[in-house]
């Protein structure tokens, strides 16, 4: 990990109710969720920690960047890439 200083006021929009993605993996089957209007990212891992029952957990915040939706890895990795959680 590598830490540098920045400039939080450097941030030109900050949404204040991101959409988050959770996919729940299990071998090769993967289950996916949206959650909007949550509380905060806290809320959104406890939430699919709670039913991962197993499963492998990845959270996602949306990025709507115009044209398209992207997403941003917050937990998690594919099951296939063997690094786990």
């Amino acid at each position: 990990m590598k830490v540098t200083p920045t400039d939080p006021r450097a941030i030109g929009q900050i949404t204040d109710e991101p959409a988050y993605v959770v996919v729940l993996h299990r071998g090769s089957d993967a289950e996916g969720f949206r959650l909007t209007g949550t509380l905060s990212v806290h809320e959104v891992m406890a939430w699919a920690e709670a039913r991962a029952a197993g499963r492998t957990v990845q959270v996602f915040v949306e990025v709507d960047t115009g044209d398209d939706r992207q997403a941003l890895r917050l937990l998690g990795r594919a099951p296939a890439s063997g690094r786990g959680r």
